[in-house]
């Protein structure tokens, strides 16, 4: 069921701007945007960031340097943002819950589109 389940939300992707995810992690999170667009390399903002990339990736397909010109951090840091949320979601039950209601959120009213992949 759970295989089912997942293989069914990959199907789709979001037409979901990133300033919205931004703005959804930084109100479920209660990490300020500031932090989150910060240039100092504070763990706070960090983490929002990776939410923000993990979410990104996941939901609307956005390329990591997409994500890195949005946030001005290089592919690699934002790579490395998305491993650790990754990680995070398979050790701690309540950070994947969280995640997941932020998911639900985003993508409540928004325009679904197919996700093209290159055979």
């Amino acid at each position: 069921r759970i295989e089912r389940e997942k293989e069914r939300l990959r199907d789709w992707i979001y037409d979901i701007p990133l300033e919205a995810i931004s703005d959804e992690v930084s109100r479920a999170t209660g990490i300020g945007e500031g932090k989150l667009y910060s240039v100092t390399r504070d763990r706070e903002g960090a983490l929002g960031r990776g939410i923000v990339a993990y979410l990104a990736k996941g939901v609307s397909d956005y390329t990591v340097r997409e994500i890195g010109d949005h946030f001005r951090r290089s592919p690699v840091a934002i790579g490395e943002a998305i491993k650790k949320v990754e990680d995070r979601v398979h050790r701690d039950r309540s950070f994947a819950k969280a995640i997941k209601r932020m998911r639900e959120k985003l993508i409540v009213v928004r325009k679904r589109k197919y996700r093209v992949s290159v055979a």
